[in-house]
């Protein structure tokens, strides 16, 4: 966060007040929040908790110069790209730093909140977040517990986030890369209090690892992220990417079927369509051993997609190094098109499948 001291809330919805009650943290006492911002004119000079709405978005160059506004943070999750654009772009007419709230299901039970992080392209492109969750599945959520693997991963850690909003039993990350890890149980943690996440460092390689923690917590559904994905590196790699991709895969629909899991997920590619890679084959591979299995006792499902906005190693990220290097951005044709998705819709997606 900014140094600046004080801070106008943009939202005086449900997230707003989550957002005001974490700033009242003592972690945050450097930091004094002088008030909201809402489009809504019913709230307009309302007083909400010990603080007034102060006025519109339009009206924020104005507040912030009035009231010395050295930070403002945009809590309106529900909020489509165009809108948090338009918010973008008055917030840059003054000299306050900005940061969002992340987009949550819309009817998620939530009472905590995500910590503000700066403004990124998926914010300005989103679409509305739609909670495809019924209330009967959110309930059923309560009671399970579930195991994610590549859990610190871009996907990974991203269904973490939207599963601990119908508050699990618990949730098991399971990664290979300790630091991560580390850092997705301390946010998990921090602002999932109601949700044990307990981290789980082990290689999907290793079968006897894998099935010693399927049987100590015995998940009723495992998201199965864990995958190298990098095309290129898969090409000059493949042998790493069959012991990874597929032998690895192989030991956790194994293990599944062994102790009769629930649910199996797995994340698969627009790659797996008519491959033409390493990376691709290897994703149909497992695609073709799902379909093959036939189980009374664990229901399989597979969801595929392509581009992800701003995942690690996807195109967005390269593009935006370039461009703060100095150029050039460098394509692969200049005929060429890239549809994309964000995180949190990719997330969105696997969960309503696996429900």
């Amino acid at each position: 966060m900014s140094q600046s001291s004080n801070v106008l809330i943009v939202g005086a919805g449900k997230a707003g007040l989550l957002l005001l009650a974490e700033l009242n943290q003592p972690k945050y006492k450097k930091y004094q929040v002088v008030g909201f911002i809402d489009d809504d004119p019913e709230k307009l000079s309302t007083k909400i908790e010990t603080l007034f709405v102060l006025g519109n978005t339009e009206q924020i160059p104005e507040i912030v110069e009035k009231f010395e506004i050295g930070l403002s943070i945009i809590a309106i999750p529900s909020a489509t790209g165009k809108t948090i654009t338009r918010i973008v772009d008055i917030i840059h007419q003054t000299s306050s730093s900005f940061m969002i709230v992340p987009p949550i299901f819309q009817n998620l039970k939530i009472d905590t909140i995500s910590a503000p992080r700066k403004v990124s392209v998926k914010d300005l492109i989103r679409a509305p977040i739609e909670n495809v969750l019924t209330e009967a599945s959110m309930k059923e959520i309560e009671n399970y517990t579930i195991l994610i693997t590549g859990a610190a991963g871009s996907i990974g850690s991203e269904i973490c986030i939207q599963l601990a909003g119908c508050f699990p039993k618990q949730i098991i990350g399971l990664d290979v890369a300790e630091t991560p890890l580390f850092e997705l149980a301390n946010q998990m943690n921090q602002n999932h209090k109601k949700t044990t996440f307990i981290p789980a460092l082990a290689n999907i390689r290793d079968k006897k690892r894998l099935s010693k923690i399927i049987r100590k917590y015995k998940p009723n559904i495992i998201y199965h992220c864990a995958a190298f994905k990098h095309v290129g590196m898969m090409e000059q790699f493949p042998h790493e990417c069959v012991k990874n991709n597929i032998q690895g895969s192989i030991n956790i629909i194994k293990i599944a079927l062994e102790e009769k899991i629930e649910r199996l997920v797995f994340v698969s590619t627009d790659k797996a369509v008519n491959p033409i890679n390493v990376m691709g084959i290897s994703k149909r591979i497992i695609e073709k051993y799902i379909l093959a299995q036939n189980s009374k006792n664990t229901k399989f499902m597979i969801v595929r997609f392509g581009n992800v906005l701003e995942s690690s190693g996807s195109a967005i990220p390269i593009f935006k190094k370039q461009i703060e290097n100095g150029g050039p951005v460098l394509l692969t044709d200049e005929r060429m098109e890239r549809f994309f998705m964000t995180i949190t819709e990719a997330a969105q997606l696997v969960v309503q499948a696996s429900i």
